[in-house]
C-alpha cells in the first residue's frame, strides 16, 4: 500500500467574476471592492503564498502553492480543494484543517464580506468537509487499516476500471492506480455531490424551522391587537430569509448542469457513467422538489402577512370609530355651551387653564384609549376576523 496524497474539499456557489477577484487578492493582497487595505495585505501574506497561477480549461481555476506543501484549486464555479503529499494521515489533516479554517476562509470570507448578506440561519450551519486519501495498490486491509487510523468505518463501495472508492462518513479512501488528473477529476465531482445535497438538505431543515414559525403565528385562535406589529415585523423577517434562500437555491441549477456536462465529457465520468447519470437526475429531482417548498413556504408567509394586516386595519378603524364618537360628544357639548351664552366670551387666566386642562385630559383619554384598545383579542379565521372581549390573557 503507498498512501500519496491527502484532500479537504467544499463548494459554494461562484462565477468567473469572483475567480478574477481571488486571483487578484492572492496575487498581491488587491480588491476592487471598498475594503480595508491594510487588512487585505495582512490576511493574503497570512496565506504563506509561494506561487499563484491560472489554468485554462473547461472551467477556468486558480492553482496555489502555499507553505508546508499546500496546494489550492480554486475552480470557476466555486470548487476549491486543498491538497498536501502524505507524511502522516492524522498530522496532514489538521495542516489542511487549520489552514482552511485558520487562514483561507477568513480570507475569502472577507474579500465577499459585501453584498447581499446570508441569511443569520445559515451563517450559523457548521459545515462538515469531506476529505480524501488517495492511495495505491491497497487490499481490502489496508482500506480497514486506513479507515481504522481515522477513527471511522467503510460502509459504501464503488468499483470502475482502475478505481475504486471506499466511503466512511467524513472520509473517503480511493484506491488508484491513474494519473493525476484522473483522481482529483473524481474527486472534484464526489465533493460537488456532497456538498449540493448537503446544501439541499440544510434548505429543508430551514424550511420546515421556519414553516413551523409561521404556523404557530397563524394558527392561533386570537390574537391581541398591541401584539399585531411585533408579530408583523417577525414574519418580514421571515419573508426576507426566505427571499434570499429562493435567490440561492434557483442559482444551483446552473452549476448543476455544468458539472453534468463535464462528467459527461470526461474520461472519468465515463468511466463512472451509469452510478453519475443517476446521481444527476436525482440531485435534479431533489433541487426541484426544495424549490416547490420554498415557493409554497413563500405563499404561506404572504398569506399570514396579509392575515395580520387586515387584522391591523380592523383594530384602526375600531381606535378611529371609539375616538369619533368621544369627539364627537365633545364638540356637541362646546357647540351647545356657546349657543347658551348671552355674552361675548372673555380670555381669563381661568380660562386658560381650564383650555389646558383640557388639553391634557384629551391627551390622557386619548392615551388611555388607545392602551385599552390594543388588548382587544380578535378571532383568526382565515380572513374572517371577529373581534373578542377584553381580556387579561392571549
Amino acid at each position: 500500500m503507498q498512501v500519496q496524497r491527502t484532500y479537504l474539499g467544499y463548494w459554494y456557489q461562484r462565477t468567473t467574476l469572483h475567480l478574477s477577484e481571488i486571483y487578484d487578492f492572492l496575487k498581491g493582497g488587491k480588491s476592487p471592492l471598498w475594503l480595508d487595505k491594510s487588512k487585505l495585505l495582512a490576511l493574503q501574506r497570512g496565506l504563506q503564498i509561494e506561487e499563484v497561477s491560472i489554468e485554462l480549461g473547461i472551467l477556468e481555476k486558480v492553482v496555489v502553492k502555499a507553505a508546508a506543501g499546500i496546494e489550492i484549486k480554486i475552480h470557476e464555479d466555486g470548487l476549491v480543494l486543498l491538497s498536501i503529499d502524505h507524511n502522516d494521515i492524522r498530522a496532514d489533516i489538521e495542516t489542511l484543517t487549520n489552514y482552511y479554517e485558520k487562514l483561507f476562509s477568513p480570507a475569502i470570507s472577507y474579500i465577499f464580506c459585501l453584498g447581499a448578506p446570508v441569511p443569520k440561519e445559515l451563517a450559523n450551519i457548521k459545515t462538515v468537509f469531506p476529505y480524501f486519501i488517495v492511495a495505491k495498490d491497497c487490499t481490502k486491509q489496508d482500506i480497514a487499516k486506513l479507515f481504522s487510523s481515522v477513527s471511522e468505518a467503510e460502509y459504501f463501495e464503488i468499483k470502475s476500471g482502475n478505481m475504486e472508492i471506499f466511503r466512511g462518513d467524513e472520509y473517503y479512501v480511493l484506491n488508484t492506480s491513474a494519473n493525476t488528473n484522473e483522481y482529483e477529476e473524481l474527486i472534484g465531482m464526489l465533493v460537488f455531490f456532497r456538498e449540493f445535497k448537503s446544501q439541499l438538505h440544510h434548505y429543508l431543515n430551514l424550511h420546515r424551522s421556519i414553516w413551523e414559525s409561521i404556523e404557530r403565528i397563524k394558527e392561533k385562535k386570537n390574537i391581541r391587537a398591541r401584539k399585531v406589529n411585533d408579530q408583523r415585523v417577525e414574519l418580514d423577517n421571515y419573508k426576507k430569509t426566505i427571499e434570499l434562500i429562493e435567490g440561492r437555491i434557483s442559482q444551483m441549477g446552473i452549476y448543476m448542469e455544468t458539472r453534468s456536462a463535464i462528467a459527461e465529457k470526461s474520461k472519468t465520468g465515463q468511466k463512472l457513467h451509469d452510478i453519475l447519470e443517476f446521481r444527476y437526475d436525482n440531485l435534479k429531482n431533489s433541487l426541484d422538489y426544495i424549490k416547490s417548498l420554498w415557493s409554497m413556504t413563500k405563499q404561506y408567509v404572504d398569506s399570514a402577512i396579509a392575515m395580520l394586516v387586515e387584522i391591523n386595519s380592523l383594530s384602526t378603524r375600531n381606535s378611529v370609530d371609539t375616538l369619533t364618537v368621544i369627539t364627537s360628544v365633545g364638540v356637541i357639548g362646546g357647540i351647545l355651551g356657546f349657543l347658551a351664552r348671552t355674552d361675548s366670551p372673555v380670555v381669563t387666566d381661568v380660562g386658560l387653564l381650564y383650555l389646558g386642562i383640557l388639553l391634557v385630559g384629551s391627551f390622557l383619554i386619548n392615551r388611555v384609549l388607545k392602551f385599552g384598545l390594543s388588548f382587544f383579542k380578535y378571532k383568526l379565521t382565515g380572513y374572517k376576523l371577529t373581534k373578542l372581549k377584553v381580556g387579561r390573557k392571549l
